[in-house]
């Protein structure tokens, strides 16, 4: 479970190193500003998001480590860092939708197998609590899982080529 974090760590780390290295402001601002800087931020955005859900499902079914717990303090600790670079284009996401606790599956949830995504455990039907209907409503599945579209992209992309298809925990 610590590649997920340990590869979203590495996301936002290369976009904080990245941001940092560039000596003058003004090029930094115009680096942000442009298309693609924008373009690029709003993904480290959603890789954030995605670990805010994944440290949610940690948390909720009991299988945090201390390494797990280490790796998402550690992410925070340079996405706070990051924030300050993305307000120059007014990026910085709204805390509320980082906010996916009305997302848990709670003991006694019908069909709380079928519902939880098998990648962060949260309820692939629920949504953050600044809803975005753009963003927050894709969901696909895979492998007789159903998963976020941004988690599953995430894993794919960043961790490795199968999603894990994880399983709630019998406590539910």
């Amino acid at each position: 479970m610590a590649e997920m974090p340990g590869s979203a760590l590495n996301v936002i780390k290369k976009a904080n190193d990245t941001l940092n290295g560039i000596s003058s402001s003004s090029v930094c601002t115009e680096v942000i500003q442009s298309a693609q800087g924008m373009e690029y931020l709003l993904g480290v955005v959603e890789v954030y998001r995605v670990t805010k859900r994944v440290e949610l499902g940690i948390k909720a079914t009991a299988v945090c480590s201390e390494k797990l717990q280490q790796l998402l303090k550690d992410i925070d600790k340079v996405w706070n860092n990051l924030i300050g670079f993305m307000s120059l284009a007014t990026l910085t996401p709204d805390e509320n939708s980082l906010d996916f606790s009305s997302c848990m599956l709670r003991p006694g949830i019908k069909n709380a197998q079928e519902l939880a995504c098998g990648v962060c455990l949260l309820n692939v039907d629920s949504r953050s609590r600044a809803f975005n209907s753009e963003t927050d409503s894709f969901k696909l599945a895979y492998g007789g899982h159903q998963y976020h579209a941004s988690c599953a992209n995430f894993w794919i992309n960043c961790v490795e080529p199968k999603p894990p298809g994880l399983v709630l925990p019998d406590l539910l």
